[in-house]
């Protein structure tokens, strides 16, 4: 610490100033410092504060009274009516609004019946960003965000809200045009039914989320005896897989039942987690980009090095 301005180097005069250090004593009196507080940071757990109680002497060069010329310019502008300001009305936000359920949707009623939901469940905190047409995505959110989102809807410039739990997956052969999410999952998922549940062993569930392509996923009969049976009292469409290890590992996702197969509805970063919870092979999706640069580069050298070859055997054949 420095005392004084005096012991500050000469490298550090231009951010430590003079005024950072007290009053000489002999004018310490003249600026009453005993009628000033001073409270640091760590007294109140906040920031720094200098109060002090200061006296104005004269008024300022814009408060001065102006000349006899300036006076008569002053009553010529007087003279003439201020124009008025117009008002700024708020126009609203760009952003798509967060449409809050009423009670009166008819997608609602599909839903509620689909995935047995429970009378608890109140659709009041279910919510859309588009107020008419079809509903893309269904977010789920809690009953004090509605009361904010509803007394602030033109006043505050909402970005994100609430979780995911419905998407629109349309299919013909589906009686609810809506699937779960796997992101919503955990909000929605105490209020589903037993009959859209199903148990799953442990060597199915790696099978399913080892399976990274959607147009084969596999098929209920190459699955355990024990799976089928929980799997196939299921009506086709959107459903919550739930495994329950030995080791006390608790798993529940989000599973599609086909007319044969049965897929997991997980993207890839929640799969490599389940699999590493599961303690099951993910080499397939650890792929290092820099790596498959190299081979790639390997690759097209070989190939370029086995067409030189081809060109000079094709030129000593030509010559002989």
């Amino acid at each position: 610490f420095y005392k004084s301005f005096a012991e500050v180097p000469e490298n550090y005069r231009t951010v430590i100033r003079p005024l950072m250090f007290p009053p000489a004593p002999e004018d310490v009196a003249k600026f009453n410092l005993d009628r000033c507080i001073r409270v640091l940071p760590h007294q109140q757990n906040t920031g720094g504060f200098f109060i002090a109680l200061l006296e104005k002497k004269k008024k300022l060069p814009s408060e001065v009274e102006p000349s006899e010329t300036a006076a008569d310019e002053v009553k010529t502008c007087e003279a003439e009516p201020p124009q008025k300001k117009q008002k700024r009305y708020h126009r609203g936000f760009k952003e798509d609004p967060f449409v809050f359920f009423d009670g009166k949707e008819d997608i609602f009623d599909s839903i509620k019946s689909f995935y047995q939901l429970n009378d608890t469940f109140n659709p009041l905190n279910l919510l859309t960003r588009c107020r008419e047409g079809k509903k893309k995505n269904i977010y789920f959110s809690a009953e004090i965000l509605r009361n904010i989102v509803t007394t602030n809807e033109n006043k505050i410039k909402f970005i994100n809200l609430g979780v995911k739990a419905f998407a629109r997956c349309d299919n013909r052969n589906m009686v609810c045009d809506f699937r779960l999410a796997q992101e919503g999952l955990e909000s929605v998922n105490g209020f589903i039914g037993a009959g859209r549940r199903a148990r799953i062993v442990k060597d199915d569930l790696i099978k399913l989320l080892s399976n990274n392509d959607p147009t084969r996923p596999p098929e209920i009969e190459g699955l355990s005896e024990d799976t089928q049976t929980n799997v196939t009292v299921l009506e086709p469409g959107s459903c919550v897989l739930e495994y329950r290890g030995e080791d006390g590992l608790e798993m529940d996702l989000v599973g599609w039942r086909g007319t044969k197969s049965l897929r997991a509805y997980v993207d890839q970063h929640d799969t490599v987690h389940m699999l590493r919870l599961l303690g099951a092979d993910v080499s397939k999706y650890e792929k290092n980009k820099f790596e498959d640069n190299r081979a790639a580069e390997a690759e097209a050298e070989a190939e370029a090095e086995a067409e030189g070859q081809e060109e000079g055997k094709v030129e000593v054949e030509e010559a002989a």
